[in-house]
């Protein structure tokens, strides 16, 4: 990667003259830098390729390593220059990793065959060198993720507020300073990075799949599992606000929550949804979807897709092979670990999108 910002100053006319002085100024708008430079990426292979048993059991093993220096981004740099950050080759990361693909033929013969495909993956990257932070560490939780990296962790990671339950009247309870409070507003604004809950990664660390294949004659079946581990989400919880104006769909799949709410006294032991209060309070809503309760762990197990075909030979009519086929994408999740069984993919930064479309479609195909 190359920056696409120029390495010398440029600077723009203003529309409408300074107010104090009433004269046309300019601003700067990319501050100088003669060192701006390539990116570089320097990566380590080690791989066994093997077949034993008669070709019945082959694959390959690779493990490795890759570090990353002199990557783009902005850095803190002296007021007295005239700008407060410089984009340049500030960063770095490393990581590492391995890749697993194995393909076993469980049953061979002349006319079934049972093959078994699996592919694996494992990465953990971490970085080790990003001095730029928000104006508040708020920013750590509500940008997007990856948009402040942050030394000695995953370049994305998953971070929420400390939460002390409810108290007697259903009302959320967090950490100020080490202090049990409710002053949402102080909370939200003014929590360090230090004593937010680190969750984990929030994108997956180990991922991979298995296709099974079987071949019965002239009958092929095959179906893909695919899985995800190691990471976590955030869905989102109870908001009174969306649930009294019924605004929106990636709101509404959780709202189910509302009948998990504090109710009477003794529940804030069974319970961590915020009592109903009318008209919701903005402040208190924010923090509690925030809350290290609404994050969930993402691994799960999906029915990736199932193939099913019929072949035959027609020399006769001129047709080397005729193939029928029927495929089904997308099919669902088997297992999630989250407790309330959604599906992780159909969360996107914290709010709920509509899942991958289910597709059906049937084929012919001809050899000739």
């Amino acid at each position: 990667n190359v920056s696409s910002s120029s390495a010398y100053i440029t600077s723009k006319i203003e529309a409408r003259p300074f107010v104090f002085t009433n004269r046309i100024y300019q601003t700067i708008t990319n501050p100088p830098n003669p060192q701006l430079s390539w990116e570089n990426v320097r990566m380590s292979n080690l791989a066994v390729d093997f077949s034993v048993f008669n070709n019945r059991l082959s694959g390959s093993v690779e493990h490795y390593f890759k570090k990353a220096t002199d990557l783009l981004s902005s850095e803190p740099i002296n007021p007295s220059s005239g700008v407060t950050t410089l984009y340049g080759n500030w960063s770095s990361l490393k990581g590492s990793g391995w890749d697993l693909n194995l393909t076993s033929k469980n049953i061979q013969s002349r006319d079934i065959l049972w093959q078994s495909d699996l592919i694996l993956s494992y990465t953990n990257e971490k970085v080790t060198d990003y001095k730029l932070r928000p104006n508040s560490d708020v920013n750590y939780l509500t940008s997007n993720l990856g948009q402040y990296p942050i030394e000695g962790k995953p370049l994305y990671g998953m971070y929420s507020f400390a939460s002390a339950g409810l108290d007697a009247t259903g009302q959320p309870q967090g950490y100020f300073d080490g202090t049990l409070s409710q002053d949402y507003t102080n909370i939200y604004n003014n929590t360090r990075l230090d004593d937010f809950v680190y969750h984990g990664r929030a994108t997956p660390s180990l991922f991979g799949s298995i296709r099974n294949t079987f071949q019965y004659k002239a009958l092929d079946l095959s179906f893909n599992i695919s899985a995800q581990f190691g990471y976590y989400v955030r869905r989102q919880g109870l908001n009174y606000g969306s649930l009294y104006a019924v605004s929106s769909y990636n709101s509404l799949p959780f709202q189910y929550d509302y009948l998990n709410r504090w109710q009477q006294a003794g529940d804030e032991l069974s319970t961590h949804v915020p009592a109903a209060v009318y008209p919701a309070v903005a402040n208190r809503e924010t923090f509690y979807n925030m809350t290290e309760h609404l994050v969930e762990r993402g691994d799960h197990i999906r029915l990736r897709d199932i193939r099913l075909a019929y072949t035959v030979k027609l020399p006769r009519v001129g047709l080397s092979s005729l193939q029928v086929y029927g495929y089904a994408n997308n099919l669902g999740v088997l297992w999630a670990a989250n407790k309330l069984g959604f599906d992780p993919d159909a969360v996107y930064e914290n709010a709920m999108v509509y899942p991958a479309v289910r597709t059906y479609s049937l084929g012919v195909s001809l050899n000739f």
